[in-house]
This record gives C-alpha cells, structure tokens and sequence, in this order.
C-alpha cells in the first residue's frame, strides 16, 4: 500500500492519482513492516577452565604415606586410650596404697593388702620392713613405667623419687578379690641410695618376704 504525497490518504498500490485530493501520485514502493532488529549485543566471554594438572608419582605417595601414619596415630592413640581406661582401677589402687604410706599409716596400708600379703606376713613384720625404706613416706613423684592386667591378676611399675634425690623402682603385684583390686606383692630397689650406713636397699614385701641391705 501507498500514501497520498499531499493529504496522506491512503491509496491502492497502483492508483496514479489521490481520489481525495487528485493530487498525482508518483510511483512509490510498498511500504514495509521494518525488519526486526537482531540484537548485535556479544555474549560474554566465559573464561577457560584451567588446565587440571595430575599430580606426580611423589606426590601422590607423599599423601598416601601421610595418610597412612595418621591413620596409625589415631590406631595408636585409641589403644593408649583403651588400655588407660582398663588399667584406671588398677593404677588408682597402687595411688592409694602409696598415699597411705607417705601417710605413715602402715596399719590402714596392712589391711588393705590382698589377703595372700597379710597371712604370710605379720603387721610387726609389715611395720619393720617399711620403716627400712623412708622413700615410701616420703617419696614426691611417682612415676608409672608399665601397667598391665590378665584375668584377677595385675602388675604396676615405676619409679619413686623424693626431694633429696633418691629413687627406687617400684613393683606392685595385685590381685582383684570381690571386685576391688588389693596388694599382694610389692618390690622397691633402689637405684640412688643416700649415704652408706641407711638401711635402704632393696625390698620385697609379699608372699616369702626378704629384705636385701646392698644398694
């Protein structure tokens, strides 16, 4: 379709003059819808992934190493945790036997021994034989070597230290009766005796106790 040049009417195609206005019409191309716009606006630009890169032969065996002695940390660490939660009882006992000497109360200590102790060995006999061993009453720090059960029976070991200087190893035999674990044996063996002329050596106080005046 076409317009008229001087009204603006609009007019066939192929009509030569204005029915309105008589205006003659000069040849003019069909009007057309205009063409759509492409939108010209570029798509951003996605940057390139990054190149993986594969890890060398060291690498990987660096990790694995690494994981494999975590793992055996943790393995080793939850069996310190095992056993240390078995042995509490067994440890608290020894603590509490030992407390009970530096208490200088070698009565309550003789009658909380297991009852092995205390039918082959007298409360004189108890009496004397400690009292040849001041590191029992007056030791400081007591410190736990071993600690290890089977069945009713237990052992603990360690050392004993007091504030002048002297240390003993220290064994203590134990046995559960009813439940509660009690002293059946103990050894104590110095290793840093006081001056020559005191009574420390060794002791072993128990079943068939003996005593050994040499350092």
């Amino acid at each position: 379709m076409k317009f008229c040049t001087k009204c603006g009417v609009q007019l066939p195609d192929e009509a030569h003059f204005c029915t309105a206005c008589g205006e003659t019409q000069d040849a003019q191309p069909a009007t057309q819808a205009p063409a759509p716009v492409v939108g010209t606006t570029p798509s951003p630009i996605q940057p390139a992934a990054p190149a993986k890169k594969r890890l060398s032969g060291c690498a990987i065996a660096a990790i694995i190493t690494g994981a494999v002695a975590l793992l055996g940390m943790i393995f080793l660490v939850g069996l310190w945790l095992l056993a240390s939660s078995l042995t509490g009882d067994l440890v608290k006992a020894t603590e509490d036997y030992l407390a009970l000497l530096k208490r200088g109360e070698t009565r309550e200590a003789y009658e909380m021994a297991a009852s092995g102790l205390r039918k082959e060995t007298s409360l004189t006999q108890f009496n004397k034989v400690v009292s040849q061993f001041p590191i029992l009453s007056r030791h400081t720090s007591f410190k736990i070597n071993t600690r290890n059960f089977e069945n009713n029976m237990g052992a603990v070991t360690g050392e004993l230290s007091d504030a002048s200087g002297n240390r003993a190893e220290i064994e203590f035999v134990l046995v559960k009766e009813q439940g509660v674990w009690r002293v059946l044996m103990l050894h104590v063996k110095m290793i840093a005796c006081l001056p020559p002329g005191s009574h420390e050596g060794r002791l072993v106080l128990g079943l068939n106790p003996s005593g050994d005046a040499s350092c």
